[in-house]
C-alpha cells in the first residue's frame, strides 16, 4: 500500500499489521527498542544519555501552560522511568497543529481508528513491520520451552488521567471483557487466545509483571500482543461490571464497551498518543494529545508532535481523494488504490505532498 503525507509525521507511533514471530528470546529494552525502519532519517539515532539521566525532557507548549497553571505535574514526573525512545522517520518534529484524516464511517470503521491510536505490550517496527519490539512491555522472556511467557511493563506508565497502568488493567481486559462470555460483545473469544478450545491463562506476578501460561508452546503470543488493544482502565470500567458491582448488569456493560465506545467516546482514559475529546456521530471524532504519553524522540521531546488528531467522516472514497489533493486532509492511505497512483504522482511532482511506500495496513 502507498501512503501519502502532506508533512513529515512520526509514523513510528502508528499501528499496522505484523510479521511472523522471529522466535528471538533476547528482549532486554535498550536502544535496540528504537524504531528506525528503512527510511534514512536526519534525526539523531540515539538519545543523549544525559537527557535520560537528568530527565530533562521537553513538552508541548499547551502542556507546559497546564503545568505552570498547576493542572499537571512536570513532564519528568509524567513520563515513565524508562520511556520508549522513537527515532523519527525523517527529522525531529515541531509541536503543534492538527492531523486531519478521513473515514468512510465512524461506528463501522473503528478498526481504522484503532490501527492509528492503539498501543499494546508489543509492537511492530516502523515504518515497515520487519521485527516485533517491546512497546508497553520493557522486556519479555520465555520459560518452560515456550509454554510460559513473562512481560515486564515499563515502570511509571500512566493512563491519560494520570492513574497508574498495571497488570490489573490487562487482566481486567482479558478475563472480564474477553473470556467472560456474558461481558464480551463478540460471539467467541479470539482463537489466538485459546489452545485446544480453552483460554490460555494469565496471572499477575506483581503490578508490572504478567505471566502467560499455555499447555503448548506460545508460538504466536508476541503477535497476539501486537494487536489493537490488550488493556482497559479497570478503575474506570469495573463499576459497570456485575462481577464488581452487583447493581449493574451485563447489558449495561456491553453497551458501554462496544468497540466504538471504547475508542471514540470522550471520558475513557487511554495510553495512546491522543485521547478523544469530541465525537459528533456520523461527522467527526476529535482527539487531543495525551499529557501522560510515554514515548519521546531522540532529542528528548515527549511525543506526539501534533496537538490534535481529527477524523472526518466522508463516505465516498473519491471525495476523500479530492479533499486530500485540495489540502483539506493531511494523510491519505487507508482508501488508496493503485488506480489513483498516476493522478497522485502528478500532484507529488507539483510539490503538494509526498508518497511513501509502507507495509500493509
Amino acid at each position: 500500500m502507498f501512503r501519502l503525507c502532506r508533512s513529515i509525521l512520526l509514523v513510528a507511533i502508528l499501528s499496522s499489521c505484523l510479521p511472523e514471530d522471529s522466535g528471538k528470546v533476547e528482549t532486554d529494552a535498550t536502544t535496540s527498542d528504537i524504531t528506525t525502519g528503512r527510511i534514512e532519517t536526519r534525526a539523531p539515532r540515539q538519545i543523549p544519555e544525559l537527557i535520560l539521566q537528568s530527565r530533562a525532557f521537553n513538552e508541548a507548549p499547551m502542556l507546559k501552560q497546564r503545568v505552570e497553571a498547576g493542572d499537571l505535574p512536570p513532564v519528568s514526573e509524567r513520563l515513565p522511568e524508562n520511556p520508549l525512545v522513537i527515532v523519527p522517520v525523517d527529522t525531529i518534529g515541531t509541536y503543534g497543529g492538527t492531523i486531519r484524516r478521513a473515514l468512510t464511517g465512524d461506528i463501522v470503521q473503528t478498526a481504522g481508528v484503532n490501527k492509528t491510536l492503539s498501543e499494546n505490550l508489543m509492537g511492530y517496527e516502523r515504518p515497515l513491520p520487519d521485527r516485533i519490539l517491546n512497546n508497553v512491555s520493557e522486556t519479555h522472556w520465555f520459560e518452560d520451552e515456550g509454554r510460559v511467557t513473562y512481560f515486564k511493563v515499563r515502570n511509571g506508565i500512566k493512563w491519560s488521567d494520570g492513574h497508574p497502568f498495571t497488570v490489573d488493567d490487562i487482566l481486567f481486559w482479558y478475563y472480564d471483557m474477553r473470556v467472560d462470555d456474558d461481558a464480551r460483545n463478540s460471539a467467541a473469544l479470539e482463537s489466538v487466545w485459546t489452545v485446544d478450545g480453552k483460554p490460555i491463562q494469565m496471572e499477575k506476578v506483581d503490578d508490572l509483571t504478567l505471566k502467560v501460561i499455555s499447555p503448548k508452546p506460545l508460538g504466536r503470543v508476541l503477535q497476539a500482543f501486537c494487536a489493537t488493544v490488550s488493556a482497559y482502565p479497570e478503575h474506570k470500567l469495573a463499576h459497570l461490571h456485575p462481577r464488581y458491582n452487583p447493581s449493574s448488569d451485563y447489558q449495561t456493560f456491553r453497551d458501554s464497551t462496544t468497540s466504538a465506545q471504547l475508542v471514540m467516546a470522550p471520558g475513557l482514559p487511554r495510553i495512546s498518543a491522543w485521547v478523544p475529546v469530541q465525537w459528533e456521530r456520523g461527522q467527526r471524532i476529535i482527539y487531543e494529545r495525551n499529557p501522560y504519553y510515554w514515548k519521546v524522540d531522540t532529542a528528548g521531546n515527549q511525543l506526539p508532535y501534533a496537538d490534535r488528531f481529527e477524523f472526518n467522516v466522508i463516505q465516498d472514497t473519491q471525495v476523500i481523494l479530492l479533499k486530500f489533493m485540495n489540502a483539506e486532509i493531511d494523510l491519505f492511505g487507508r482508501y488508496s488504490q493503485s488506480s489513483m497512483l498516476q493522478m497522485l504522482k502528478a500532484g507529488e511532482r507539483n510539490g503538494k505532498y509526498k508518497i511513501r511506500v509502507t507495509g500493509p495496513e
